[in-house]
């Protein structure tokens, strides 16, 4: 390596020898090349010289050896401008069925024989008591075979032992003397009208047991408190059918709540001359059963 060095030194020295003060001041005829790029090529010469002799020593030597490229395990780091990596995660609604749901059958309310139809309604204070019935399989288009249901509820317990005809205008309610009550008014074939009277108390509403009979009707028939003592007592305008001449057609009865009959005023020609019309208040003083329509 110091013989090849020393020849490349000896070269460059027998070049710059060419180069003398004289040749500086007269110019010198050009050659076929620029002065110039002597020494870039000289220089590139010399590197050559210089490559070709290391690869010889590296090929010559035994001990030499040859390091592969190297190659960068390292894992370049996330570039700066990439988006962050975002993890979705879906919930999935519970599964539901797309099966139409079937209301669980009821069972029809009854009256007598038959299925029930609503034939009125009553509201009174916070309740709502209906009349039910069904139609007549004999005598249609009757409504028979009454019920009663507060507050659509089952239908009241107890309930007298008939079979009877309503209609729409069958159930009274009132509050008298600071009771609930009502009648329920039923009649049937021939002369057998009957009304029938409801209390609510402690226990919820329920059939008082009483019946009132006006066997040949009647133009009217109210819960009263006559005495003003929250005695409760029913008063019914009846019409005598079969009267002498000169004879009143029209009295008052009156009964105590529990169905007892106390008496009937005196008969009048007309339902109008009755006293309180057409609240009808009798005297209870002027009632007497000798004046009723029936014994």
């Amino acid at each position: 390596m110091n013989d090849i060095e020393q020849r490349i030194g000896e070269s460059l020295r027998a070049r710059a020898a060419l180069v003398t003060e004289d040749s500086l001041r007269v110019p010198v005829p050009a050659p076929a090349r620029p002065t110039r790029r002597y020494w870039p090529a000289l220089a590139a010469a010399g590197f050559v010289v210089l490559a070709a002799a290391g690869i010889g020593l590296s090929l010559g030597s035994p001990d030499a050896t040859v390091a592969p490229p190297a190659t960068s395990s390292a894992t370049p780091p996330p570039s700066s401008s990439s988006a962050p990596t975002t993890t979705s995660t879906t919930t999935s609604a519970p599964a539901t069925s797309t099966q139409p749901q079937t209301a669980p059958p009821t069972t029809p309310v009854i009256c007598g024989r038959a299925p029930c139809k609503v034939v009125q309604t009553v509201r009174l204070g916070p309740d709502v008591i209906e009349l039910l019935a069904a139609p007549s399989t004999l005598y249609a288009p009757q409504l028979e075979a009454p019920e009663i249901r507060v507050n659509g509820g089952p239908l009241l317990k107890n309930k007298p032992k008939h079979d009877a005809f309503v209609d729409n205008g069958s159930l009274r309610c009132s509050t008298v003397a600071g009771r609930s009550v009502c009648l329920l008014h039923t009649w049937y074939l021939g002369d057998s009208d009957t009304s029938y009277g409801l209390v609510k108390d402690g226990s919820g509403w329920r059939y008082t047991g009483a019946a009132f009979p006006t066997p040949y009707g009647n133009f009217a028939i109210d819960v009263r408190d006559l005495g003003g003592d929250r005695k409760l007592e029913v008063v019914a305008v009846e019409q005598q059918t079969f009267s002498g001449p000169g004879e009143g057609m029209f009295t008052a009865t009156v009964w105590r709540w529990d169905g007892t009959r106390i008496g009937c005023s005196p008969r009048v020609a007309a339902k109008e001359q009755l006293p309180g019309w057409p609240k009808v208040a009798p005297d209870p003083a002027t009632l007497d059963n000798a004046n009723c329509v029936s014994g």
